[in-house]
C-alpha cells in the first residue's frame, strides 16, 4: 500500500480539488492522512466530510505547529509499504501514484522522483519536464553526472513528486525537522538519501504546482536569516557528498557555485533590512569555506570587484557601494 501525507493549513479555496485527484487515482490500493494543522477557514470541516465519504481516507487535527510537524505526526499514522507527500493547494494527475510505484517497483530503487507542472497566478503553466528518458541509478561515485543533474534541476530539494519507502524511514528514524520555516525539506531529503542506494527519475510531469505569483515576478519572500539557513543547508549537502564518497571534482563545482550565491545573495540582502549592521556582512565573509571560493571563482557569474571583495574579505567595497546606490 501507499500511504499518502497531506498536510493541512487554511486552503479551504484548493481543497477539494486536491483531495478529489487523489480519489480519482488508477492506482487503487492507498490510504490518504489528512493532517489538518489547526485551520480556521473550513479546511477542518472539508478533511471531515472526505473522511466521512471515503474510508481510506483518515483525519487527525492538532494545534497549528507548522507544516513539519504536521508531515512528521502523518509518518507516524502510515500503515503503507511507500508513502509519498502532496502539498494541499495543489493536485496531482490520475496516474501519479502508478507512475511512481512502477518505477520504484521495476527498477528496485529507494527512491523514485517524477517531474512537475507549475501553474502560476497569472495564467502561466510551465511544463518543467526536461527528460526523454527514465533513469535509474545508484547513489555513488560511478554515477555522480545523473545525481548532480537533478540536482541542478532542484528535483531532490522538496519531499513532493517523490514516493519513499517507509521502512528506510522508520528503520533510521527520520523526520522533518520542527522549528524550521525555511528548508526543512532538503533535510529531511538528504537524511534519507544518505541511508539509501539508488534512485530513479520518472519520465512524466504528474504533479501540478500552484506557484505563488506570475511567471516573471520575483516570488521569493527575503528573509533576515535567509543566509543562515541556506549556509547550514549547504553544509548539509557537502556532508552528504563527503558520507557518500562523492565529494569529487564535478560535486565540488556544484556545491562552491552554489556557495557563491549564497554569499552573493546574502551581501546584497542588506538595503533591505536596514537595521542589519555591517558586522552582518563580515559574519558572512568569515566562514572558513570563503578560501576554498577562490578555487571556484569562475562558476559563478557577478562583478569582478564583488568577486575580489568577497575573496579578500573587504566590507568597505560593499559599504560604499550600498551608499551610493541608495542615493
Amino acid at each position: 500500500m501507499i500511504s499518502i501525507v497531506i498536510p493541512v493549513y487554511n486552503v479551504a479555496s484548493y481543497l477539494d480539488e486536491c483531495i478529489q485527484s487523489v480519489v480519482d487515482q488508477s492506482y487503487a490500493d492507498w490510504e490518504c492522512i489528512l493532517i489538518d494543522d489547526g485551520s480556521f477557514d473550513g479546511s477542518e470541516y472539508i478533511c471531515d466530510n472526505w473522511g466521512r465519504k471515503d474510508p481510506r481516507i483518515r483525519v487527525f487535527h492538532q494545534e497549528n505547529r507548522g507544516v513539519s510537524a504536521a508531515r512528521n505526526k502523518g509518518l507516524e499514522l502510515t500503515n503503507g509499504d511507500y508513502v509519498t507527500f502532496i502539498d494541499s493547494d495543489d493536485w496531482v494527475d490520475r496516474d501519479f501514484l502508478l507512475s511512481l510505484f512502477c518505477s520504484i517497483t521495476q527498477k528496485n530503487t529507494d527512491l523514485a522522483v517524477g517531474q512537475l507542472i507549475s501553474h502560476y497566478s497569472d495564467g502561466m503553466i510551465v511544463d518543467e519536464q526536461d527528460s526523454l528518458e527514465e533513469i535509474a541509478f545508484s547513489i555513488d561515485k560511478q554515477h555522480i553526472e545523473q545525481f548532480i543533474s537533478l540536482n541542478r534541476r532542484h528535483m531532490l530539494y522538496g519531499p513532493c513528486v517523490k514516493l519513499y519507502r517507509l521502512s528506510i524511514i522508520r528503520d533510521y528514524h527520520i523526520i522533518f525537522p520542527v522549528g524550521k520555516s525555511y528548508g526543512e525539506d532538503l533535510i529531511f531529503n538528504y537524511d534519507y538519501l544518505a541511508y539509501s542506494s539508488s534512485i530513479v527519475s520518472t519520465l512524466k510531469a504528474i504533479y501540478h504546482y500552484r506557484r505563488v505569483g506570475s511567471n516573471s515576478s520575483l516570488s521569493t519572500i527575503l528573509r533576515v536569516d535567509q543566509f543562515n539557513i541556506e549556509y547550514e543547508q549547504w553544509k548539509v549537502l557537502r556532508e552528504f557528498y563527503e558520507r557518500k564518497s562523492m565529494l569529487v571534482h564535478d560535486s565540488k563545482v556544484l556545491l562552491y557555485q552554489r556557495l557563491w550565491g549564497i554569499v552573493y545573495d546574502g551581501i546584497f540582502m542588506l538595503p533591505h533590512f536596514p537595521n542589519l549592521s555591517n558586522l552582518y556582512v563580515k559574519r558572512i565573509l568569515a566562514i572558513p569555506e570563503i578560501t576554498e571560493l577562490k578555487k571556484y571563482k569562475d562558476c559563478f557569474k557577478c562583478s569582478e570587484w564583488i568577486k575580489q571583495a568577497i575573496l579578500h574579505r573587504c566590507v568597505i567595497p560593499f559599504r560604499v557601494y550600498f551608499l551610493f546606490a541608495s542615493k
